[in-house]
């Protein structure tokens, strides 16, 4: 589980140089962790179920843009991949492989499994904030004025209010 520093510090400890990270999940968590492990020397594939990664949140050029990114810096991202098993050594109780539904075998030193998330919205509960859910909106628009731009807007799945 990822929700404090203290969690980011434990999987970090996980890493080395050369090693070899498979990241479950292709969204905001599974992207961050696979550029860390990257940049710390690792060789890094994500899975992602859906056919492109932050796929629940973001617009289609929002996710080619980050998808671009991460592959410019060497993390392989593989779409339309549904993990089928978690392959271990039963001496060591480490993964050491990932199958999925479709035929792949991804070996693995590190894996990360960054599938969802739920909100650490303690605080803003104790502050006496109400939460709503909102929905994903794209619009496109012509701005006016001295920004002007065919852009998409893309709404974060929970706001603060």
């Amino acid at each position: 589980m990822l929700r404090t520093i203290a969690d980011a510090d434990r999987i970090r400890a996980e890493y080395s140089a050369g090693g070899r990270a498979v990241i479950i999940g292709g969204g905001y968590i599974g992207l961050e962790v696979a550029a860390t492990a990257r940049e710390l020397g690792l060789d890094v594939t994500v899975l992602e179920m859906t056919e492109r990664v932050m796929n629940r949140v973001t617009c289609p050029q929002v996710s080619a843009f980050y998808a671009a990114e991460h592959a410019r810096r060497g993390v392989r991202i593989r779409c339309n991949e549904t993990v089928r098993a978690l392959h271990g050594d039963a001496s060591t109780g480490r993964v050491r492989c990932v199958l999925t539904e479709q035929g792949g075998e991804y070996p693995a030193d590190v894996v990360v499994i960054g599938v969802g998330v739920v909100p650490a919205d303690e605080l803003a509960k104790a502050a006496g904030s109400k939460l709503v859910p909102v929905f994903a909106i794209a619009a496109k628009s012509n701005w006016k004025g001295s920004v002007r731009s065919n852009a998409t807007f893309c709404i974060l799945p929970t706001r603060l209010l």
